[in-house]
């Protein structure tokens, strides 16, 4: 039997400081209106950093996002977050992103959108991402919450004005009926504790977290689960309740269901 060669090749197997994309995501919207920080700056953050510090000590809903995110992604999350003004473009900060070299897998935009065609310019941003710079990236876009002026039915003809007759497969939309509904299946879709093809609407590693309050219409009735059920026929990221469900604490356990892209 002759004796056996070996060939050694020292190969490129991209295992530098950044070894994958995936759970990564970069946030965009508006700072706190007084005494902000950073504003058109790139953020790294994880857990431990001080939001009060990174983006000022002010409210803000981008803060209130990532606070949801983080709580909800587990003891790996990370992000980047760029804060801007509120009449500022995100596609700004996006493209500053690109250009500095930060790959994420996805686009947090807490801004609310009110029409289609803000979704659609979305969609167009994240295919001319992979056209220059051969990075796939979907966007997680955000509609208001109900008013204390709107019944359920008015609050769902509006929304599903939003998305009628659009097609943008890049990006999922989410409405804020809690008030921090985005940041929260951001934080649950970055969860390093599951694989990144297990769905949002898993129960066996437990319910969201930090889930703002259920929201009322003008007649003090709760988010009933039709809304949710035509919301997600119209292409919306809603929660999910199981009644009873007792794996998780309290006797009503809140998941989410699949993310779902706008198109037809």
């Amino acid at each position: 039997m002759a004796l056996g060669k070996v060939s050694v090749n020292n190969l490129n197997l991209g295992q530098g400081a950044v070894t994958e994309i995936e759970r990564y995501f970069l946030f965009i919207g508006p700072g706190p209106k007084t005494s902000p920080k950073n504003i058109g700056k790139l953020i790294p953050l994880n857990t431990d950093s001080d939001l009060d510090a990174a983006l000022g000590v002010g409210a803000s809903d981008l803060k209130t996002q990532i606070t949801a995110a983080r709580l909800n992604g587990g003891d790996r999350w990370a992000c980047l977050a760029a804060p801007i003004l509120a009449d500022s473009d995100w596609r700004t900060a996006l493209e500053a992103c690109q250009q500095q070299g930060f790959s994420v897998e996805a686009a947090v935009i807490t801004q609310p959108v009110t029409k289609g065609d803000e979704l659609a310019a979305m969609h167009d941003a994240a295919i001319s991402v992979n056209n220059v710079y051969g990075r796939r990236i979907f966007v997680t876009a955000a509609t208001a919450g109900i008013t204390q002026l709107q019944s359920w039915s008015e609050y769902l003809v509006e929304q599903k004005a939003i998305t009628d007759g659009l097609a943008a497969p890049r990006v999922l939309v989410v409405p804020q009926l809690h008030g921090n509904d985005l940041g929260v299946l951001a934080g649950r879709l970055a969860n390093a504790a599951v694989s990144i093809a297990d769905s949002p609407m898993r129960v066996a590693t437990g319910a969201v977290l930090g889930l703002g309050s259920v929201p009322v219409d003008k007649d003090s009735i709760p988010l009933p689960s039709s809304i949710r059920a035509e919301l997600d026929k119209a292409r919306f990221s809603v929660s999910q309740t199981y009644p009873d469900y007792r794996a998780c604490t309290g006797a009503t356990a809140t998941c989410w269901t699949p993310p779902r892209a706008t198109t037809r």
